[in-house]
């Protein structure tokens, strides 16, 4: 008589049979035999094997100072690194999503320079100064994926000198 059994695996995992391990799906038999030497028992296997969804790697990047919240966990990240989470997909294999995080460093604030005389006025990232001061513009910077820096002008103002002359016309 024959016997049929049926066994799902996923991907990569072994499944062991009347002694043998198996990797790859299909039909697999065993036949046993009766004392007499007459094939008294075919046991035949079918194993599925279910291949697993595509590993899903994600990768972001976020601002110094910043947190990232991961959709698929809820866990939140202030660190870059590589973060894995395998859970059991609807066919019971366990799938893996992997997300890349790079945090990038911001830059120490730069200060630049310049001077006018009294009356005048500066032009500098789309602002008009006229006194003397220290002034902040915060920019976007392409060196740190798009974060912020910090930038100051430090404007000094030179007066016009002023002399009243009096003269006297015989």
């Amino acid at each position: 008589y024959e016997v049929l059994e049926k066994a799902t695996i996923c991907i990569g995992e072994t499944y062991t049979w009347r002694g043998d391990e198996y990797t790859r799906a299909g039909l697999k038999t065993h036949v046993e035999k009766n004392r007499l030497g007459c094939d008294s028992v075919v046991y035949s296997l079918y194993l599925n094997v279910i291949k697993i969804a595509p590993k899903v790697v994600s990768k972001e990047g976020i601002c110094y100072g910043d947190t990232y919240t991961w959709d698929v966990t809820g866990l939140t990240y202030d660190t870059t690194g590589v973060y894995s989470y395998t859970y059991k997909s609807i066919n019971g294999c366990d799938s893996t999503v992997t997300l890349h995080l790079i945090v990038h460093d911001s830059i120490a604030p730069i200060t630049e320079y310049d001077t006018i005389c009294s009356g005048d006025t500066l032009t500098w990232n789309g602002g008009k100064y006229y006194q003397t001061g220290k002034y902040p513009v915060t920019l976007q910077s392409e060196i740190t994926g798009g974060c912020d820096s910090l930038v100051y002008l430090e404007l000094f103002v030179h007066p016009v000198a002023e002399t009243t002359e009096y003269v006297t016309i015989p």
